[in-house]
């Protein structure tokens, strides 16, 4: 495996996690708005102003870094900037397609039945 190969697998894998955390922080400043009283366990201070403080930079930078993802480094020799930039956008749409294709074709065999388990509830102090 070439250092090329490892960098543009590398590439995928970053622009991968990048969704995860773009759709986190995304969450974040929607739950504000759709659950604003909702008890937690943290609460970002400032309110509206607050969250958007937070996790806007938050979602700025990780849409930063993900634009940044695409640009093929100068240090490797990487061929044509033109196919690197297709792999790393193929590749982050099908490893990003596949489990929601896979999710929205599942079939309800595919289900685990749950067995039916009375939970033990221990008082404290017994």
């Amino acid at each position: 495996m070439t250092r090329s190969t490892k960098f543009l697998s590398s590439a995928m894998t970053i622009t991968l996690y990048l969704i995860m955390y773009m759709l986190m922080y995304a969450a974040a400043i929607r739950l504000r708005y759709s659950q604003p009283d909702l008890v937690r366990s943290y609460r970002v201070p400032g309110g509206v102003f607050g969250i958007w403080l937070i996790a806007g930079t938050g979602l700025a930078g990780v849409v930063f870094a993900f634009i940044v993802g695409f640009f093929p480094p100068s240090q490797l020799p990487v061929g044509s900037p033109a196919l690197y930039v297709g792999l790393v956008a193929g590749g982050t749409v099908l490893f990003t397609g596949l489990p929601l294709l896979i999710s929205a074709l599942k079939q309800p065999s595919w289900r685990v039945a749950r067995p039916s388990v009375t939970p033990i509830i221990v008082k404290a102090g017994a």
